[in-house]
Parts: structure tokens; C-alpha cells; sequence
């Protein structure tokens, strides 16, 4: 028998408690986990108690080492059951409770079997949460990088003929303007020459208006040109703003595809082997509370 340490009281009324303390250890190599965890229970010996069930035990603050071993003075002990003063010892008791233990204790861990990723011993789940946020945000960047260097280099390429299209077009615009002012020139020649030519055009006025009327040729053919240097810079644009359109939309993939909605968190346990719940210990003890009918009448 032991005794819990006395409280500050004239009088006492020891009450009786089956006690048991083991230590149990969570061992799984492949994970790194070498664990030992002191389980301390209780169970108050009513005097109509007629079974002893270690699930229905409450947790004990007792520890074996440093219980006294003789009573306080002054106290009354109160009566235990008959299941317990009928016993020889408490070894069956032991063995029930190890069995309980090994039933009943489990290591409880987190994981994302998608990441491949476990919480670590003792790890709070809102800690667990944050590092696999961490760890999405990282593998998003990193997927978003990949994409935006694949779409940089065909931005690029268009960025390139879109340029040149422009310098094309500027070219085009300078020589149309060009060409107007040469064949306004040969034109007027030709007109002048005609009114100061007696009546006739000379062969040099012919050639000018026919030198004039194929300038005009050109001049056609190059507003085509123009033209169709502005269409293709269009067509260019408008690549350019679908490729930026596609870019966005494969962010927005990635940034759901690896959103934590979908990576939910499961729990699994390590349990212990029956080798692994050891020091067992059950134990009768009895707890000093102050005789309150006493300190009634004394009042």
C-alpha cells in the first residue's frame, strides 16, 4: 500500500485507488519514430465495485516513486470492495492493463499520401498544414516557371516577326509617300510640256506621262503592300494576346491543381508491439482528503 502525500487537515479519510503505470513505446524504423510515452491510470475502489475495467479508468497524477509508504496520522481509512480484499496480488491486474495498453494505446500522425508527406512526433496539425502549404507553393512556382518559359520563347518568335512587320510597314509607308510625290512630279512635266507644246505632245511629253502613268502602277502596288503589311501585324497582335490568354489560363491550372482543397489530410496510428508496453506496475493507494463530517461538528 502507498499513500498519496497528506493535505493540511486535523482529520483525514483515506480513500482507496487501484493504480497502474507502464511505459509504452512506439518503434517504427522505416519512419525514424523511437518513442516512449508514461501512461499513469486510476479507478476508484468504491465499496460496491464490482469490476475492474481499465477503459473506464480516469488519469492519475500518482507516480509510484514518490508515494509514501506509511499512512498519515489521525486518518480513517475507508472500506475497499470485496473484489479487491479477495485477491492474493495484483499480477492478473498487470496483465489486464498491459493488454489494454496494447490494444488501446496508439501514436497518432498525419499525412498527404499525394505529397508522400507525414507530420512529424508531436507535430500540431495546424503545423502540419503550413509546411504542406509550403510545400505546394513551392511545387506550383515551380510548375509555373516551366510554363512561362515555354511561353516566353514562342512570345518571343512572334515579338520577332511582329517587328519586323512594323519595320516592313514603315518601309512600305515611306516609299508609298515617296512614289506619290515622283509621279505628281512626272505628271505635272507632262501636263506642262503638253500646254507649252504647241498643240501637240512632243515624244519627251509622252514619255513622261507614260513614265507617270506606270509610277501610279507602283503606287498601287505598294498601298497592297501596306496594307497587307498592317494585316499581318494584326494577325500578329492577336497571336500575341491568345499565347498571354493561354499562359493565364494554364496558371490558373496549376494554381488549382495544387490549391490544399485538394490534398486532404489523413491520420494513421503506430501502434506498439506487446514487447513494447513494459514496467508495468498496478498497485493500491490510498488518498488523504480531509474528514469534512469532523470539521462540520467542529464548526
Amino acid at each position: 500500500m502507498f499513500f498519496s502525500p497528506p493535505v493540511a487537515a486535523d482529520s483525514f479519510q483515506l480513500s482507496p485507488w487501484l493504480c497502474a503505470e507502464a511505459t509504452v513505446r512506439f518503434y517504427n524504423a522505416s519512419k525514424g519514430i523511437d518513442q516512449t510515452e508514461e501512461c499513469r491510470v486510476r479507478i476508484a475502489l468504491d465499496e460496491d465495485l464490482r469490476s475492474i475495467s481499465w477503459k473506464e479508468a480516469d488519469e492519475s497524477s500518482f507516480i509510484y516513486n514518490e508515494l509514501d509508504n506509511k499512512g498519515p496520522s489521525g486518518s480513517q481509512y475507508q472500506p475497499l470492495p470485496t473484489l479487491v480484499t479477495s485477491l492474493k496480488n495484483l499480477n492478473q491486474q498487470e496483465k489486464e492493463f498491459s493488454n489494454h495498453l496494447y490494444q488501446t494505446k496508439r501514436m497518432e500522425l498525419f499525412r498527404v499520401k499525394a505529397l508522400k508527406l507525414e507530420s512529424q512526433v508531436d507535430e500540431p496539425l495546424v503545423d502540419f498544414q503550413i509546411r504542406i502549404g509550403d510545400q505546394l507553393h513551392e511545387k506550383k512556382e515551380i510548375q509555373i516557371e516551366k510554363i512561362q518559359d515555354k511561353f516566353l520563347k514562342k512570345q518571343q518568335v512572334i515579338e520577332d516577326r511582329l517587328v519586323r512587320a512594323q519595320d516592313k510597314l514603315e518601309k512600305e509607308e515611306s516609299d508609298v509617300s515617296a512614289s506619290k510625290v515622283d509621279t505628281a512630279l512626272s505628271f505635272g512635266v507632262a501636263l506642262l510640256g503638253s500646254l507649252l507644246g504647241r498643240k501637240k505632245f512632243s515624244l519627251g511629253t509622252a514619255g513622261r506621262a507614260a513614265s507617270g502613268i506606270r509610277k501610279a502602277g507602283r503606287i498601287m502596288k505598294e498601298k497592297n503592300e501596306v496594307e497587307q503589311a498592317g494585316e499581318l501585324i494584326n494577325r500578329l497582335q492577336e497571336d500575341l494576346d491568345q499565347l498571354n490568354q493561354e499562359l493565364n489560363d494554364q496558371v490558373d491550372q496549376m494554381t488549382q491543381k495544387f490549391s490544399a482543397e485538394n490534398y486532404p489530410v489523413e491520420t494513421f496510428n503506430i501502434k506498439p508491439r506487446r514487447s513494447d508496453v513494459f514496467n508495468v506496475r498496478c498497485y493500491l493507494t490510498w488518498e488523504a482528503v480531509p474528514d469534512l463530517s469532523q470539521l462540520m461538528e467542529q464548526e
